[in-house]
């Protein structure tokens, strides 16, 4: 059975979650950094107990000023994107603004976006260049949408050809800058799964899972070591600046077998820590992580592995990065 997009969203829930708590992004803007619908950022959020933020009241919308013509225009059989493009001027609304503004306030046409999409605007926008994704952004629609779209019009997709054209460009971006997917299809204007199948289809070794999500450290000392998140690169400027530290090691080459539902894994903890002669094992987690039952077999493992060695086992936890002390 394959994946689902949601399930395949499941290995980065940390840092989805980070930008939509901590750097407020919304629904939409996390969909566009993974490549995927915003309702599949929603599901994902939801599942972890994240409360999802109410939209704007109707009182607070741009389009307040002209509810009266924007009403009388849809009305008069114009589609959301024609109203959009009416109102650029004077308030530039989204697609996805006029529509949700509409709704409640008049009966809406059957199929949705589905049926109002600017189909040959879309096929002139992508032979001009513009990439899938990025007309995606601009009509309110998944990347998939809009290439099922261009594909029912006899549309020659590029692909990975667009992808192609600069791959000198992408290899060092990837491997000498570590810039993560995301800004590697920020730049590129293509999806993040799709950089993702083209490093791989180009034969280059992918990053451990995590790592492109986050980054690499430049330590005092000049080791570059890689964080999986924010929580993590705040711990290492701590460590980094702390004089009772003697030395200390992100993501250390230690595995640590566990049990969980009936089979054995193994978890590599965040962090590796001398300070005189103490050994102290660190291990970073979110509170909203804290009581699953995968986490707390994790913890129980390292917990016994530290004991049996002499070693410290610590967890740092809290509601944001700037918790971690």
């Amino acid at each position: 059975m394959g994946c689902t997009m949601g399930n395949k969203l499941d290995p980065y829930a940390e840092q989805i979650i980070e930008w939509y708590t901590e750097d407020d992004e919304t629904l939409t803007e996390i969909g566009e950094r993974m490549g995927c619908h915003r309702n599949t950022v929603r599901d994902l959020l939801e599942r972890n107990g994240i409360e999802i933020r109410r939209q704007m009241a109707f009182g607070d919308s741009m389009l307040d000023p002209y509810e009266t013509q924007v009403t009388e225009w849809y009305r008069d059989g114009l589609t959301i994107y024609d109203i959009a493009e009416r109102l650029k001027d004077v308030c530039d609304p989204h697609p996805t603004t006029v529509a949700n503004y509409l709704k409640g306030r008049v009966e809406m046409r059957p199929g949705g976006f589905e049926t109002e999409l600017p189909v040959q605007k879309m096929v002139e926008w992508y032979e001009s260049g513009i990439s899938a994704p990025k007309i995606a952004e601009m009509v309110g629609v998944t990347d998939r949408a809009v290439r099922k779209h261009l594909h029912a019009e006899g549309v020659e997709m590029r692909n990975g050809s667009m992808l192609d054209s600069q791959a000198d460009q992408i290899k060092e971006w990837y491997l000498k800058d570590h810039l993560s997917l995301t800004e590697i299809a920020d730049r590129t204007e293509a999806a993040r799964c799709t950089v993702y199948d083209w490093l791989k289809s180009n034969g280059v070794e992918m990053r451990p899972r995590g790592t492109h999500l986050g980054g690499y450290y430049d330590c005092a000392d000049g080791r570059r070591i890689p964080y999986h998140s924010s929580w993590e690169r705040r711990r290492y400027r701590q460590l980094d600046t702390d004089e009772g530290v003697c030395w200390w090691q992100g993501q250390p080459k230690i595995a640590i077998p566990y049990t969980f539902k009936g089979s054995e894994h193994v978890y590599h903890p965040d962090l590796l820590i001398i300070k005189g002669d103490q050994v102290i094992i660190e291990e970073i987690k979110a509170d909203w992580l804290m009581d699953r039952p995968q986490t707390q077999a994790k913890l129980k493992a390292g917990r016994k592995y530290c004991t049996k060695r002499g070693f410290e086992f610590v967890v740092r936890t809290g509601n944001k990065a700037k918790d971690v002390q």
